[in-house]
């Protein structure tokens, strides 16, 4: 078998029909992804999708600023081009909202992020750039060694029922974030939560942290942050005159869009908050219709019945792009395809045999035995962007022209597998889950990869609940696909569940690794930040915690009456979208 480059070389395979839906749940990996190609042993008969050139996918821009001592953008004004909404938009899209109020008004199920960012309002936003920028905040400044935040909020914002908001519907929304009134609803898992909460003015109000919290601003997004950890601000009075229930089925929220109906797995109808602090949005109605199967919403697409088709797989994409007047949008996600490896166990589980894979040069033997090149290339195609490092430039830290890659060279895998005296009789599984469509067969490419380098691997497709109890029990030995490092720039959320010595679903147990995260989630200061997070990469890098497949890139067709551009991350903001 041959290679783009001619040389002989294992081959990733793809198969011919690829999956839709998303299984969504309720870690930091909830949220579907676009389509592409399942695996099977041999080579099929249909190309993998041909890759798209690197100037068709946006470069997502630095996460530097995330947590600033002062805002680094002057906050919104009304926009003044939009005088009123106008016009209906139909959206065609692949998992239904889960719930439509944040953690803080309580329910059950995640609430997806176009809906909770257009429905609902925090004291924070991303800009175009992904840089954040106040929102129902007007300003804020950090004090007393970066415990004391003091904000300042928006004078003139109302609610979608016309009341105002005001610091006391703050303070309420951000108790009932802390101390969830709904049974059943679980308190905010954020490594700092505020130690005091208290109005100082009319406008104002100041959080107070046990020690500095870099990312609390960062929970106040107006698309919801990892694990649900995110809040926005609701009207007390509606919440106590309608009780908890009724409010979460029909929320009074301040959001550019007011939820008019839902049809749970069908439908779901937005009107525009025409008294929008930010201007009224230039759509009036959103007309969202859920559709699982990516071939019905491409069909909707082509026949006109749909505006914007959400996560177009890549086999449909050069036929949509020959549709007069359509476009492609595509766009990093934040999310990637990651195999984590198992550290914790000192002996293979059911053995008295050492664990192999607590040697780094074991670690590292799997990541030179795989060819990511070739797996971007004829697996995730469209749908996904090399990755060099343990994670991406979306986020924060990532510093690949500081690093040597693992790069594609078995003769070095077998080497160090030998150096390190490997059980080569060891079986064992890598595990995977339908998380986005390329996925499994990127973990089952990879799969065989570690076969043709002696390793006596073995492809394991599970349903996610499946595998989350293994990772749970720390069952999932020694290695498990995880769809990683999260929605947002910041990575330190990922590395709490996933890679610190007592996360929940934690690979790893590296007291070095730990204080290497702690140092740096005591800055508040970005720049120094930024570089304490340039440690964290190099160090998870040089151990090889972790084999970092891709990068997912999600396309969108666009049609030819509307536009749509969003920040790096996955759909969010319907008040984005505008009339060409």
């Amino acid at each position: 078998m041959r290679t783009p480059t001619g040389t002989s070389r294992p081959r990733p395979w793809s198969r011919s029909r690829y999956m839709g839906a998303v299984t969504a749940f309720g870690l930091a990996l909830a949220v579907a992804c676009g389509g592409a190609a399942a695996p099977t042993a041999t080579p099929t008969t249909r190309a993998a999708p041909t890759p798209t050139s690197a100037s068709a996918q946006p470069t997502p821009t630095s996460a530097a600023t995330l947590a600033t001592a002062t805002p680094v953008r002057v906050a919104p004004t009304p926009t003044a081009q939009v005088v009123a909404s106008r016009g209906k938009v139909v959206y065609a899209k692949p998992v239904d909202m889960g719930r439509a109020t944040s953690a803080a008004a309580g329910g059950a199920g995640g609430p997806d992020t176009p809906f909770a960012s257009s429905i609902n309002a925090g004291l924070t936003n991303k800009g175009a750039d992904g840089q954040l920028i106040p929102w129902l905040a007007s300003s804020w400044a950090y004090s007393s060694s970066d415990t004391v935040l003091d904000i300042t909020l928006r004078k003139g914002a109302v609610f979608q029922d016309g009341s105002p908001i005001t610091v006391d519907d703050v303070l309420y929304s951000m108790n009932i974030w802390l101390n969830p009134i709904t049974p059943g609803v679980n308190k905010p898992t954020l490594p700092v939560l505020p130690s005091a909460i208290e109005k100082t003015g009319p406008d104002t109000f100041r959080v107070s942290f046990p020690r500095p919290d870099p990312f609390f601003l960062t929970a106040t997004f107006n698309t919801l942050s990892s694990a649900g950890e995110g809040w926005y601000i609701y009207p007390r009075a509606a919440v106590e005159r309608m009780g908890i229930d009724a409010f979460n089925k029909a929320p009074v929220a301040a959001g550019p869009y007011k939820l008019v109906k839902r049809l749970p797995g069908d439908s779901v109808l937005l009107e525009a908050h025409e008294q929008f602090f930010n201007g009224p949005p230039p759509v009036k109605t959103i007309d969202v219709r859920i559709a699982p199967e990516d071939s019905t919403r491409v069909a909707m697409f082509r026949t006109g019945e749909a505006d914007i088709v959400e996560s177009v797989a890549p086999q449909f994409l050069p036929d949509l792009e020959k549709l007069a007047g359509a476009k492609i949008f595509s766009t990093r996600t934040g999310q990637e395809v990651v195999i984590k490896i198992q550290t914790i166990p000192d002996k293979i589980p059911g053995t008295d045999r050492p664990n192999p894979f607590k040697d780094v040069r074991v670690r590292q033997a799997v990541s030179y035995a795989v060819d990511k090149k070739a797996i971007v290339e004829r697996i995730a195609g469209r749908a996904g962007a090399p990755v060099k490092g343990p994670y991406s430039t979306y986020h924060l830290g990532a510093v690949p022209d500081k690093i040597t890659d693992y790069d594609y060279n078995p003769e070095k895998a077998k080497q160090l597998l030998k150096d390190a005296n490997f059980p080569m009789d060891y079986q064992f599984p890598v595990y995977a889950y339908v998380a986005s469509a390329p996925a499994p067969a990127a973990v089952e490419a990879y799969t065989n990869y570690l076969q043709a380098v002696g390793l006596k691997a073995q492809y394991r497709l599970v349903e996610v609940s499946s595998l989350i109890r293994l990772w749970n029990t720390k069952e999932a030995f020694p290695m498990s696909f995880v769809r990683s490092w999260n929605i947002y720039p910041d990575p330190s959320r990922h590395f709490v569940s996933f890679m610190k010595s007592d996360g929940g679903v934690s690979f790893v147990a590296d007291p070095v690794l730990d204080k290497t995260w702690e140092d740096a989630f005591k800055i508040a200061d970005p720049a120094k930040q930024a570089q304490a997070y340039e440690k964290f990469f190099t160090y998870i890098h040089e151990q090889a915690y972790v084999v970092d497949l891709y990068a997912i890139v999600d396309n969108h067709g666009i049609g030819p009456k509307v536009d749509w551009r969003y920040p790096p991350g996955l759909p969010n903001s319907f008040n984005l979208i505008t009339w060409r």
